[in-house]
């Protein structure tokens, strides 16, 4: 049994909109995934924040450089099958195992059926969803407390995105073409509600598609992994009100080999 058939077989349906209380805002708790102790830091950016009192601060962006070893989780992270007596529990949230299997079987699909000989190796490298630089971009900032948050990318280039044609009612971040959400509100609403108050920081950074965006950080780099591609799943998966977490995964595997063109990697 797979990941996604044991989350999505008690499907997590948000509820009708309601009008919320404002919650006073609570310290985020330490967390217990992976800490800037478990990567290396490369790149680093500087950029100018304006605070809300009008005051600039510096932020430093640092992109991490991602090792196979550095997480002990990565293989679980990423798995497409659960091991004899494994379950997943209410609280987890296996995007990235999803991700791993709706990629796996693109690819497959691709390659079975010979529909793009000339990106044949390009296709074998890009089907497992691995913690490495060719699939994940994870970046780094610190609070004002000294505290690190995490943004990962995901960067894997098999899988094209569908068309949003005749999605309707989608949010403006995904019609805009934009890869994630650029605020916390939007970004809960990429998960099941009963996973909603994850510890998230935003901050403006710059994309390739957008020179100063907001963008919201999480408290570990498992918790990055996981959210972005909760975004990504989304993005792809996402009509009208009908959330990715809410389809089977026979529904989303289903879908993604619709796709017809592979998408080579630009180096």
């Amino acid at each position: 049994m797979t990941f996604g058939e044991m989350l999505l077989a008690e499907k997590q349906k948000r509820p009708p909109n309601k009008k919320k209380k404002k919650k006073k805002k609570r310290k985020s708790k330490a967390s217990n995934g992976t800490t800037s102790t478990d990567v290396t830091k490369t790149t680093v950016t500087t950029r100018n924040q304006t605070s809300s009192n009008g005051a600039i601060r510096e932020t430093t962006v640092v992109d991490i450089s991602l090792n196979q070893t550095a997480m002990s989780s990565a293989s679980r992270l990423f798995a497409t099958s659960l091991k004899p007596g494994e379950t997943v529990g209410q609280f987890d949230l296996p995007s990235t195992n999803i991700l791993s299997v709706v990629v796996r079987h693109y690819c497959d699909f691709l390659l079975q059926n010979g529909l793009a000989p000339d990106a044949m190796d390009e296709i074998k490298l890009e089907r497992d969803v691995s913690l490495s630089d060719r699939h994940w971009l994870v970046r780094c900032v610190k609070d004002t407390g000294g505290k690190e948050w995490y943004l990962a990318e995901f960067v894997g280039t098999a899988m094209p995105f569908l068309s949003i044609k005749k999605r309707g009612g989608l949010p403006t971040w995904i019609v805009q073409g934009r890869a994630r959400p650029p605020s916390p509100k939007h970004a809960v609403k990429c998960v099941p509600p009963h996973l909603e108050n994850v510890p998230r920081y935003t901050v403006k950074v710059e994309f390739s598609d957008c020179e100063s965006c907001k963008a919201v950080f999480f408290d570990s780099v498992e918790t990055a992994l996981r959210m972005e591609a909760a975004f990504w799943l989304e993005r792809q998966f996402r009509e009208s009100h009908h959330h990715w977490y809410q389809q089977t995964l026979e529904e989303m595997m289903k879908k993604a080999i619709t796709l017809e063109k592979f998408v080579p990697r630009d180096d």
